[in-house]
């Protein structure tokens, strides 16, 4: 390959990489103005100034783009598990700031959910379970406490959100990171 094929290889793939970017923005845009539903190939496609067909090329199907812009981020920061009380401010945190990604991921239609679904579960147990279980030295035994802890906190922020029951949605954070402190303690004590 000569040194003019390179460049012009690079050329390529950089403008690939900023098509891929300006499809991932219009969709965010269009996803969020318009919804799942109403937002088209075709219409991200215009506002990203592409080809419709790049949708497909690079995303396979609009499920798949919608997984790609709406995919929760599951990172818990590093060293900070110490104790139960910052596990359950830092649970309830996440689940406040990444719920309604994880409602719309969970909601897409059957076609697109299963590949979605399998990828937020991978990322919460690689990202969450597996930093709480290495933080406490739960053994492999306890994965359930871990996984119904955070079940709880994800439930409780999605009765408090989007279900606004009377009482969780008059609670601030802070008194709900108060509420759920207990549920912490008892299910992180908890022997195997």
């Amino acid at each position: 390959m000569t040194r003019s094929d390179t460049s012009r290889t690079a050329r390529t793939a950089a403008g690939g990489q900023a098509t891929r970017e300006r499809i991932l923005a219009a969709a965010a845009e269009l996803f969020e103005r318009d919804g799942f539903s109403r937002a088209t190939v075709r219409a991200i496609a215009a506002e990203a100034d592409a080809d419709p067909a790049l949708v497909v090329r690079y995303f396979g199907s609009k499920e798949r783009l919608f997984a790609a812009v709406r995919l929760p981020h599951f990172r818990m920061p590093d060293g900070t598990l110490n104790d139960t009380a910052a596990l359950t401010r830092l649970l309830v945190t996440l689940a406040d700031d990444q719920l309604s990604r994880l409602v719309d991921l969970t909601s897409l239609p059957e076609s697109g959910s299963s590949e979605a679904v399998e990828r937020v579960r991978d990322d919460l147990d690689a990202f969450v379970v597996q930093p709480v279980m290495n933080a406490f030295a739960i053994p492999e035994a306890g994965r359930a406490r871990v996984e119904a802890l955070i079940g709880a906190v994800i439930g409780t922020v999605l009765l408090r959100r989007r279900l606004t029951t009377r009482a969780l949605s008059t609670l601030d954070r802070n008194a709900l990171i108060n509420l759920l402190a207990p549920v912490t303690e008892s299910l992180i004590a908890q022997s195997d």
